[in-house]
């Protein structure tokens, strides 16, 4: 639903009639120009009617404060209206362009890559073990130091930076190939995300 217009047909027409020389204005930077002389022609055709009593109680009951306010609020409406019917449009219908807000793929971090290549294949596994040790370690009934998650990726990036020079490669390989696919572009969990 499209909000209800501040103009009546008539005075719609008279704007849109005053577009070319506003167009022509503004190339010029000559807009303050244009919108003094061109806000004077509109007030006197249309004027601002008359404040109502709330608005003249909320200018403290001072009748001509009220229409001042009222008359500014109209002229700042008046010039936006000739701004925003002036803004370039993506097409010949008038209609905008839409935004692209999908964020470009990113290039992960190289232990983010390692765990995604290595993880079914021996990291899970090892991550677990490593993780049964540590809880192990721990004195019983006191807390253990850090969670499941944290103490998987330190691990995973300790493991990364001690990994040989082939897997290294290997993992860059990748990282470049998840870049280009969009991380988790095939992951069960893309399906929930839109």
């Amino acid at each position: 639903m499209t909000k209800k217009q501040w103009t009546t047909p008539d005075q719609r027409t008279w704007m849109l009639g005053q577009l070319p020389e506003y167009l022509k204005a503004k190339d010029g930077k000559s807009t303050r120009e244009f919108f003094l002389n061109h806000w004077k022609i509109f007030s006197e055709r249309w004027p601002v009617d008359a404040p109502s009593a709330e608005e003249i109680q909320q200018a403290d009951g001072k009748e001509d404060l009220a229409l001042a306010k009222k008359t500014k609020a109209a002229e700042s409406q008046f010039k936006t209206w000739f701004n925003n019917h002036t803004r370039a449009t993506s097409s010949g219908t008038g209609s905008r362009q839409v935004l692209n807000l999908s964020p470009l793929p990113k290039l992960v971090q190289p232990w983010q890559a390692y765990q995604n290549l290595y993880w079914d294949s021996e990291l899970r596994e090892k991550t677990d073990n490593a993780w049964k040790a540590h809880k192990a370690g721990c004195p019983e009934g006191s807390t253990i130091p850090s969670n499941g998650f944290a103490f998987r990726n330190q691990k995973l990036k300790l493991w990364y930076e001690e990994s040989s020079d082939e897997t290294k490669a290997a993992v860059e390989a990748h990282r470049q190939v998840m870049k280009g696919k969009g991380w988790g572009a095939d992951d069960e969990n893309r399906k929930y995300q839109r």
